[in-house]
């Protein structure tokens, strides 16, 4: 493939045919929506016409001449943030302005700084509050911003006007979490695009559609015939976004010079490949990124980084990509992320829109519930302290451990037993029956790190995860400086560090995986293929663990049955659990 190019920046054509003078009252600000950060125009003259309406229209609209003064004084109060504030919080600020213009000219008032102006556009944004009428945030967005412009022109007596609007809703946040069927979903149908576009790249096949009901050129466009490079690299975006919890911005602008020659360590005491790349965030200190829980995360990055060889991009280029017609341009932008989701949103199996935040979220949400620790809650969304802690400070909403396991990397994490708890937690007693996780604190233990078969382990670094890394170690699967947990799942029953927790997910788990083992006993294709007598021990074994938390904790067992009537377990909730015993035996 030949070495693409940068396009040729173009300037903005003129779209407008205003009254002379106009041109004076045009902002230019860079901003996220456009390729490689180039400048956008803000059309400050448009304050000047009835109605405020879009710059190709202004000539079917009256011009109020007198609002001059006025307009000119917003233009300059926009000019002089531009190199303080991000040209999206410029267009914002110009945005919410915009609503004062549109008031004045429905109720046919003058447009002016005076305190009858400006009282009853401040009783009109009340109304809008307690009639609901809109979103509170954009409400207090109308009011605040004018508020500050107010405050900057020296009207201080009309800010204090603008009426203080309240949070709607503190308590609910408006980004949630994935559930875990959600996220599995998402993630299964992500690595789907993913798996076949780069194979695509690579081999020059498949050339057919990612999903079963392609949509006609969906690989190709009137406008761009490479089209299926952006959905690569927008499918390769949203997966490093579900593995590493990065925001939008700060992801779409890393560059390849920001990782490339970079290794991946990998840290023993949560379990996770990091990747320290080169972007600066939080006062100068190095953005860590945790690449993934186990392997699965390093492997899908070095995956596509090895795709991004073959577009013979330059170091400077971004990390996510977007191309033209097979020519380099820029990063993927807004208008790409959304051309994408419509078409994901179409055909994937799952129905589960790939969001950033989303991912952002899920990964917040599972590390508070496995370490209660705003540090480390911190530490994997790369924020401060502080940051972390405002998103908790009503509690956490969502607190089942298994967050962790990312969808994607269920088998991976159901094989390798990996939870972030399992280095946090310094396990020493050995229990002789079930015992609550309130019950285990209180006498002064750790509690035991999860697996994914429901009970847990108290040494998943011991001497048989030291056994096996060396078996791992020795076939080329694992370096000799990584570690790794304990796997062996039908060895957990009756091993001496097996201890069980009473607590309903625990039981759940165990539940769904006895689900799992019955049924791969069922299926001659997978139970040749497995150890029968063992298997048949182990289910002897579960009906024994359960059955005293059953006696001992009967409200516990109970939900837990009760989840199961709904559902089974994420980490074994569908018909290829039963394969995912054979892969990992």
């Amino acid at each position: 493939m030949k070495k693409l190019t940068s396009r040729t920046l173009q300037t903005f054509p003129q779209i407008h045919s205003g009254s002379p003078g106009d041109d004076d009252l045009i902002l230019s600000v860079a901003h996220h929506a456009c390729k490689d950060n180039a400048s956008r125009p803000i059309y400050v003259f448009r304050l000047l016409y009835d109605g405020v309406p879009r710059a190709s229209a202004i000539n079917n609209a009256k011009k109020h001449n007198e609002r001059f003064p006025l307009v000119l004084r917003i233009y300059e109060w926009l000019a002089a943030r531009v190199h303080i504030l991000s040209g999206s919080t410029i267009f914002t600020d110009f945005n919410m302005v915009v609503f004062f213009f549109r008031y004045c000219d429905t109720t046919l008032r003058m447009a002016e700084l005076t305190e009858s102006a400006v009282s009853s556009y401040a009783q009109h944004i009340s109304n809008q509050v307690n009639n609901n009428a809109k979103s509170h945030a954009n409400i207090r967005g109308m009011s605040e911003r004018f508020s500050a412009f107010l405050s900057w022109a020296g009207y201080e007596a009309l800010a204090n006007l603008m009426p203080k609007v309240a949070r709607h809703n503190v308590m609910v946040r408006k980004t949630q979490a994935y559930s875990d069927e959600e996220q599995i979903g998402v993630s299964r149908d992500l690595f789907r695009v993913f798996n076949v576009l780069a194979s695509r790249l690579k081999k020059g096949e498949p050339t057919t559609c990612p999903f079963d009901q392609p949509k006609r050129n969906w690989d190709i466009s009137s406008y761009n015939s490479t089209l299926w490079f952006n959905k690569l690299t927008i499918t390769a975006l949203f997966l490093t976004a579900n593995f590493t919890g990065d925001n939008n911005s700060p992801l779409r602008k890393l560059r390849r010079r920001d990782v490339t020659e970079r290794e991946f360590h990998f840290d023993k005491t949560i379990n996770l490949y990091r990747l320290v790349s080169k972007k600066d965030r939080q006062g100068g200190q190095e953005n860590t990124w945790d690449m993934g829980f186990t392997r699965r995360g390093k492997d899908f990055f070095s995956v596509y980084l090895s795709c991004l060889e073959h577009f013979n991009l330059p170091e400077e280029a971004y990390l996510f990509p977007r191309f033209d017609n097979g020519q380099y341009d820029g990063f993927v932008v807004s208008a790409d992320l959304t051309s994408y989701i419509y078409w994901f949103m179409a055909r994937a199996p799952h129905q589960v829109r790939p969001v950033i935040g989303r991912f952002r979220q899920s990964k917040s949400d599972g590390l508070m519930a496995d370490t209660n620790s705003i540090a480390t809650v911190a530490e994997g969304l790369n924020n401060l302290k502080g940051t972390a802690a405002r998103h908790y400070m009503n509690g956490n909403p969502h607190n089942n451990r298994n967050r962790l396991g990312s969808a994607a990397e269920a088998l991976e994490l159901t094989a390798r037993g990996v939870s972030i708890n399992e280095a946090r937690k310094v396990v020493e007693a050995k229990y002789g029956k079930p015992l609550r996780a309130m019950e285990i604190l209180a006498r002064g233990d750790a509690e035991p790190a999860p697996t994914k078969i429901g009970s847990r382990c108290r040494q998943p670094f011991g001497d048989k995860a030291q056994n096996l890394k060396r078996e791992l170690v020795a076939s080329g699967l694992l370096g000799q400086d990584e570690s790794i947990a304990c796997f062996k799942f039908l060895d957990c029953f009756g091993c001496e560090f097996q201890a069980l927790v009473a607590e309903v997910d625990d039981i759940w788990c165990m539940l769904s995986f006895r689900e799992s083992l019955t049924e791969s006993l069922q299926r001659p294709a997978i139970n040749h293929h497995l150890p029968v007598t063992r298997i048949n021990d182990v289910m002897g074994k579960i009906q024994i663990m359960l059955a005293e938390v059953e006696r001992n904790y009967p409200d516990v067992y109970a939900k837990a049955i009760g989840k199961l009537n709904v559902q089974a377990h994420p980490l074994w909730d569908d018909e290829n659990s039963v394969a995912d015993l054979y892969d990992i035996w």
